[in-house]
């Protein structure tokens, strides 16, 4: 069974809190890590810096992605995988007109776009 949740992101995210709370405990404050002047500079400038880069309409776009990274992974890689065989068979026995009857591939975005 595939995991739930992408554990890769909450890894990271955790490991970034671990780091801070670690800086804190070896002798620095809280006081050091939540300056609004600090937050300021580092938002503002990335997101400055974004749009220094890039079109509005991408950075806008984006937004969608950076949730869809936390949300489960709802790929099933052996699924895609067996449908991949499948259609080589077909492809193998009848050639590419084969494929045309061939509505499977259809209904995943990935093997729509091709």
């Amino acid at each position: 069974m595939a995991n739930k949740y992408d554990f890769g992101t909450f890894g990271g995210a955790i490991g970034g809190v671990l780091l801070i709370v670690v800086a804190i405990l070896s002798g620095g404050t809280i006081d050091v890590f939540l300056s609004l002047s600090s937050f300021l500079i580092v938002a503002g400038g990335t997101l400055a810096t974004s749009f220094i880069a890039f079109h509005y309409s991408k950075i806008f776009a984006l937004l969608p992605v950076i949730i869809e990274a936390f949300k489960p992974d709802d790929h099933h890689s052996v699924e895609y995988i067996n449908l991949i065989i499948d259609l080589l068979k077909k492809y193998r026995a009848g050639g590419r007109k084969a494929l045309e009857n061939h509505n499977d591939f259809l209904e995943n975005r990935f093997f729509e776009q091709g």
